[in-house]
């Protein structure tokens, strides 16, 4: 699903509005825009549905909370 993130998030919308669907863990990478969909689309579209972003190490096992997104 490289670069189809954006497409498969617009296909589940009605998951996305699930109450009890508190997270999900997608990875931006920036693999959408050969197709033209850009990280800040994802981050929007996602934003619109009140998920945040997160910043994962997994190797600390440590999540932390971004103010903003920052694809940088």
């Amino acid at each position: 699903m490289e670069g189809f993130e954006y497409q498969a998030l617009q296909g589940s919308k009605r998951t996305l509005q699930n109450p009890e669907l508190k997270a999900i863990i997608i990875e931006l990478n920036v693999s959408g825009g050969r197709y033209g969909i850009m990280d800040e689309t994802i981050h929007q579209f996602l934003a619109t549905f009140d998920f945040k972003p997160y910043n994962n190490n997994p190797f600390k096992r440590f999540l932390k909370q971004l103010s903003s997104f920052n694809p940088n």
